[in-house]
């Protein structure tokens, strides 16, 4: 058994799907293409890593809305990515993005244009170029758990481009809210994601509705896929929000680094460090009233690192550190 790991995307022809699921504890895949008056398959591909026990009963799997991509993420298990062919349904060139959390929450969602990569790891969400030429190293933090509950804990879960151009996340927990990524088409923080934006009547629970890119035409040369969504445009005049810029030096950081604000703060800030598996390696309150902070790197080992700096609960900087030495 596999969980939460079925997914679809359209044949190159614009109207057969194919459906695909990976396999229980195995580096196996199955495919089916599901034609109007039969099925054909399955078809069987090993390819990648074993999944794990965990792995295999936890996680979410999806296409990019171009159909290029296939990614599965579990906590237990991190992000298995391949390219996909939509003609032959076979899956290539496998990467592995070595991303874990410990406890319950994960999800993964690609944006609109199929640029960028969206994990949920429980109380972090990541974002990845898939352009890159290192992926998991254009990994950023562009969000971090702010510890709301309503009723429960709002950690971070499966995720879901929706016809609206944006990404949804839910939570593991029963809750009565979710989280949106608004701008999921843009690099880093300007991706501006809103934790517990959007009020629920009732509670629900871990589920998403789930929909494969159903717009997505016959594949031809030359011309773009046709977009899977289209945004709402307000009628109404809004003024963008005003985000208080963060500067964070030196990088490298020679045993410790500053993070300056342009105003002080009114209210208790945080910086949170993270090593490539996503575990927190550092976390510093930064107290209210003040504006420029030194964070010291004792114990925190030489290597490649990601940051996050909170201004009263909001993101306002992220990205890479690398740290050249501890004291």
């Amino acid at each position: 058994m596999v969980a939460g790991q079925l997914t679809a995307a359209k044949h190159t022809n614009g109207k057969d799907w194919w459906l695909i699921t990976g396999g229980d504890t195995a580096n196996k895949y199955y495919s089916i293409l599901f034609r109007e008056s039969e099925l054909i398959g399955p078809f069987e591909q090993t390819i990648g890593l074993a999944s794990s026990y965990n792995g295999s009963r936890s996680g979410q799997a999806v296409f990019s809305p171009d159909a290029t991509k296939y990614i599965r993420y579990s906590p237990q298990d991190g992000v298995f990515l391949f390219d996909f062919d939509r003609q032959n349904g076979v899956l290539s060139n496998f990467k592995h993005l070595p991303i874990d959390s410990e406890g319950l929450g994960s999800g993964v969602a690609v944006s609109p244009n199929s640029r960028y990569l969206y994990v949920s790891a429980k109380d972090t969400l990541f974002q990845f170029d898939l352009e890159a030429e290192d992926i998991f190293s254009s990994g950023e933090i562009v969000g971090i758990y702010d510890g709301f509950q309503s009723p429960f804990p709002t950690t971070f879960h499966n995720a879901q481009l929706a016809p609206d151009c944006k990404i949804y996340i839910n939570t593991f927990a029963t809750v009565d809210v979710l989280h949106v990524i608004h701008n999921p088409d843009e690099p880093g923080l300007a991706c501006n994601f809103e934790q517990h934006a959007v009020q629920l009547p009732f509670n629900h629970r871990r589920s998403l509705p789930h929909f494969p890119n159903y717009r997505l035409g016959p594949l031809v040369e030359g011309e773009n896929p046709q977009p899977p969504c289209e945004p709402i445009v307000s009628t109404k005049e809004q003024e963008p929000p005003i985000r208080q810029k963060a500067y964070v030096f030196p990088n490298p950081a020679p045993g410790y680094f500053k993070v300056v604000f342009e105003q002080a703060l009114r209210r208790p800030g945080r910086v949170m460090l993270y090593n490539g598996l996503g575990q927190v390696v550092l976390e510093e309150v930064l107290g209210a009233g003040g504006g420029e902070f030194r964070i010291e790197l004792s114990g925190v080992a030489p290597g490649l690192y990601f940051y996050g700096v909170f201004r009263e609960g909001v993101a306002v900087k992220g990205g890479r550190l690398v740290v050249a030495g501890g004291r």
